[in-house]
């Protein structure tokens, strides 16, 4: 395909920071249409959001020549989003697994809100599935359902071992 008017190809829209940050204006501003009808706004201020929010969907399709996602966020099904970033070591993403997983427990001990703590679960939850991207493994510390069962079926049949004993 020929590039557009003025030389230069459409940049890919996955990997443009151009196209990042209007999507990510695009998300706010659905944000604050939503917020402004909610409160009941002035129909002008309403309007006046609204055709901000048009603006902003205009400049990605100019940008990127597809039409913005809805909500402002390009969909987790694509491939570029759920790639784990390859300049980051395993070792890296250990270390930021432990952190997020501090923070989880520290989130649930603290009474955190619920949609506080799931924002931060989903966050590891992503951590740890780059890392078994990235690894093949599941990262270290991970829990394995397996091994606690095998364990709490060893316990039982040494404590009804020792029943007999007694």
């Amino acid at each position: 395909p020929d590039p557009p008017p003025g030389g230069n190809p459409a940049p890919n829209p996955a990997s443009s920071p151009d196209a990042d940050k209007i999507l990510e204006a695009i998300h706010q501003q659905g944000n604050a249409v939503r917020d402004l009808k909610s409160k009941k706004a002035a129909k002008d201020e309403i309007t006046s959001a609204v055709q901000l929010l048009l603006k902003l969907k205009s400049d990605y399709k100019a940008l990127t020549g597809k039409d913005a996602p809805p909500g402002g966020k390009a969909p987790s099904s694509e491939p570029v989003k759920t790639m784990p970033d390859t300049s980051v070591t395993p070792e890296q993403l250990e270390t930021k697994i432990k952190e997020q997983g501090d923070k989880v427990r520290s989130a649930k001990g603290s009474g955190a809100s619920k949609d506080e703590i799931q924002s931060l679960v989903n966050d590891l939850l992503k951590l740890k599935a780059d890392y078994k991207t990235l690894t093949g493994n599941d990262p270290p510390g991970a829990p394995q359902q397996s091994s606690k069962q095998k364990k709490k079926e060893k316990s039982t049949d040494c404590d009804s071992a020792l029943i007999p004993l007694l």
